[in-house]
């Protein structure tokens, strides 16, 4: 390849990545820490943790894909539906 090349191909994969990986850190922040959601098993207000690098990666296209690491009312519980994750758009 003929440099001039070399740099338009390496300018088009710097874009590309940039282009994928943006969206993704500027919607890191939402999920990093406690996320205050609305129970409805309980009927109650609880703070949910998840997977925050998961749900800002999934978060630009579409619904964020995760799922609770710990709840405020129940642990982690394995009864737990995930109902509340529907909040978190």
């Amino acid at each position: 390849m003929t440099p001039p090349l070399l740099i338009w191909a390496a300018l088009a994969v710097v874009l590309v990545g940039y282009a994928l990986v943006a969206p993704a850190g500027l919607n890191l922040g939402r999920f990093v820490g406690r996320l205050r959601v609305q129970c409805p098993q309980r009927h109650q207000a609880t703070w949910i943790k998840v997977n925050p690098l998961s749900a800002a990666i999934s978060a630009p296209y579409g619904h964020p894909h995760t799922h609770v690491r710990a709840c405020g009312l129940l642990g982690h519980n394995d009864r737990c539906g995930e109902e509340c994750l529907r909040d978190l758009q």
